[in-house]
C-alpha cells in the first residue's frame, strides 16, 4: 500500500514469477498423481491431487491474464473461487456417485 491508502499493481516480474509457481506447483500435483496412480493408492488421493493442480493450473492462467492486462484483479479472484467451487462440487458428486471405488 502507498500513502495514498491505494493498492498498486506488482511489477511485471513478480507477475511472471507467481505465474510459473503456481503453474509448476499445478504440474507437480499432476505427477503426484500419476506417482499414486502407479503406486496403487487409494483413487480418492489421486483424485484430489488431479483436481488442486487443475485449480492451480487455472489460477495460473488467471494471473497470467492478470498479467497481460486481460483481467482485473478482482475478476482473477472471483473467477478462481468459482472454478475451485465447480471443482469441489466435482469432486462431491463423483464420491456420492461412486463411493466404493473412491
Amino acid at each position: 500500500m502507498t500513502t495514498a491508502k491505494k493498492l498498486s499493481r506488482p511489477t511485471q516480474d513478480l507477475i511472471d514469477s507467481a505465474t510459473l509457481f503456481f503453474g509448476l506447483i499445478g504440474l507437480s500435483d499432476f505427477f503426484l498423481a500419476g506417482v499414486r496412480f502407479m503406486a496403487h493408492q487409494r483413487l480418492r488421493r489421486v483424485l484430489t491431487d488431479i483436481l488442486f493442480g487443475v485449480a492451480l493450473a487455472f489460477f495460473s492462467y488467471f494471473i497470467y491474464l492478470y498479467g497481460t492486462g486481460a483481467f482485473a484483479w478482482q475478476i482473477v479472484l472471483a473467477a478462481e473461487a468459482v472454478t475451485v467451487g465447480l471443482l469441489v462440487i466435482l469432486y462431491s458428486v463423483l464420491r456420492y456417485l461412486f463411493p466404493k471405488k473412491l
